[in-house]
């Protein structure tokens, strides 16, 4: 094996200009893999404030047919109340009321924050860093306490070095005490990252001819593991199946929409609702955008073999077997390929930081490095190896002696 490794090498040397445009080639796929696949896995991956998120379910629509269309939202509180909150399965269940944009007034400064009002338990499965003051309880929302819990980058920007507790802020109209801080997440999550944290209200029904269930609450149905999250999902399921029908408003049927992390995305764009779809998806991605750089690798495996004609011709004139000359190209080809996936995984960790630094994505958003990251690489890096060296190598080992002479003579 060593000999071949020093073949291998010493090939990449004789043919500079094919080592080039081979290493370019794979080093940029490799790297932009790696960069998409930190994408995914910072958004979808057990990071930040969401290291649990395989323990979760997160019932965010809810559709009533009627005879004459349907009405779809968020969950109302009397839904959570009279019905979800009964379920025996859940370890909790978290209400959380996406309130989006909105101004923060403080003396002569104004921010446009990202508000989320949510119940007390909301911290408990979100794996928030309180670095000062406290999380507010389930007793201070019952007594609709104004209470606000913010980022520490917040809290620098419109305090400083001051003791950001105690203080009042105006957010729509309203007055919220500072009553702690915590580490701001990243904004690739965004059912945990907001910059200001408030107690939920609990708000009236809709009205009109709009079902009570609707309105304008996520539920996240936190399980003690990720074997009781289907359990979990038949439960709730089972609720949905008794909340009544209002005939009066020609209500037909309701269905209930609970999805793991990983179902979410999917279930957005296609209404699939399958975690193995969301990784079978990717996975297909990959294999697609890889078969072009690789078919061009071949491509170009072959040219350069080509011109190695007379030494595959004078190896089997001295007694070299078509296996031995398959390992001898397959190694060469490995070789080339790893060293470009290791110049891919040095320009993917260089394109991850200066987008971190740059803040080229959109604001608060960053890119996390998994070390798993670097596994996926090069087992990609390994079958683009494989996938591109094996045909080439098959194919020039399968010369005949007299061929091969012939063809390095012309």
């Amino acid at each position: 094996m060593k000999t071949y490794i020093k073949l291998a090498l010493t090939s990449m040397k004789a043919k500079p200009f094919f080592t080039f445009i081979t290493l370019f080639g794979i080093s940029l796929t490799i790297a932009f893999l790696v960069v998409v696949g930190s994408i995914i896995d910072t958004s979808y991956g057990s990071y930040g404030l969401e290291k649990r998120m395989d323990q979760i379910l997160i019932a965010k629509k809810l559709e009533v047919d009627r005879e004459n269309g349907y009405s779809s939202s968020l969950y109302s509180y009397s839904a959570y109340k009279d019905y979800f909150s009964k379920m025996k399965t859940p370890e909790e269940i978290v209400l959380m009321n996406d309130k989006g944009w909105q101004k923060l007034y403080y003396q002569n400064l104004a921010e446009k924050v990202h508000r989320k009002a949510v119940g007390a338990n909301f911290f408990k499965i979100f794996d928030f860093e309180l670095i000062n003051g406290r999380f507010f309880t389930e007793e201070d929302r019952k007594q609709e306490r104004a209470l606000a819990i913010i980022t520490d980058e917040l809290a620098s920007t419109l305090f400083g070095t001051e003791d950001p507790i105690g203080k009042t802020l105006r957010i729509s109209s309203r007055d919220f005490e500072v009553f702690g801080v915590v580490e701001k997440g990243n904004s690739l999550r965004n059912f945990s990252y907001a910059d200001v944290y408030t107690p939920y209200q609990i708000e009236p029904s809709w009205g009109g001819n709009m079902s009570p269930f609707l309105g304008n609450y996520t539920m996240f149905l936190y399980f003690k593991d990720k074997e009781s999250v289907e359990n979990g999902r038949a439960e709730f399921e089972s609720v949905v199946k008794t909340l009544p029908l209002n005939k009066d408003n020609e209500e037909v049927g309701i269905k209930g929409i609970c999805l793991k992390y990983t179902e979410d995305p999917l279930y957005n764009l296609f209404q699939i609702q399958s975690s193995s779809a969301f990784y079978g998806v990717i996975f297909t991605v990959i294999i697609l955008f890889m078969s072009l750089p690789a078919f061009n690798l071949i491509n170009i495996n072959i040219t350069r073999m080509l011109e190695r004609s007379g030494e595959i011709g004078v190896r089997k004139a001295f007694g070299a077997s078509i296996s031995d000359l398959v390992v001898q190209l397959m190694v060469e080809n490995t070789v080339i390929t790893l060293i470009g996936g290791i110049i891919g995984f040095v320009l993917a960790t260089i394109g991850v930081v200066v987008i971190n630094y740059y803040q080229l994505l959109n604001a608060d958003e960053f890119l996390e490095m998994n070390p798993m990251l670097f596994v996926f690489g090069l087992s990609i890096t390994l079958l683009f190896s494989l996938f591109s060296g094996a045909y080439p190598a098959f194919k020039m080992s399968s010369f005949e002696i007299i061929s091969s002479l012939k063809s390095a003579k012309q």
